[in-house]
């Protein structure tokens, strides 16, 4: 079991920190499970997040868009050894499913869902827990 929180900045006029996600249960570069957020406005409000998987690097949604809290600063996935995944933005829970995809692997990282977002994309203070 992992506890993977990232911090994202906040989002300022030029752009930035209105992106982040963490890649987690991460065999290698081509197979593991993510959850991404973004927000479309500048003041971080009208967030969405999805989770994913790669497999072979082909891309698959879990979840379709799913509405996060109108701020937040937290994004967080705890994993357990069932499968089960518990998705948060900030302290709240927003998305939890049975997830078999890697459920024993324990890489985790950051993520981007595409490249050019090097302005859009903010983090800070990545870390990786033991889960209680």
């Amino acid at each position: 079991s992992l506890d993977i929180r990232v911090d994202r900045r906040s989002p300022t006029s030029h752009g930035n920190g209105v992106n982040t996600g963490i890649a987690f249960r991460v065999q290698d570069y081509s197979n593991y499970c993510y959850l991404a957020a973004s927000s479309p406005n500048l003041d971080g409000t009208g967030s969405t997040g999805v989770i994913g998987h790669k497999i072979a690097n082909v891309n698959t949604f879990v979840s379709g868009l799913i509405a996060l809290p109108a701020s937040w600063t937290t994004l967080r996935v705890i994993t357990k050894p069932d499968g089960t995944l518990e998705c948060y933005a900030d302290a709240t829970l927003f998305y939890s499913t049975p997830l078999a995809q890697f459920a024993s692997q324990t890489g985790a990282g950051l993520f981007t869902e595409t490249f050019g977002q090097a302005l859009s994309n903010r983090w800070d203070n990545f870390t990786v827990f033991a889960a209680p």
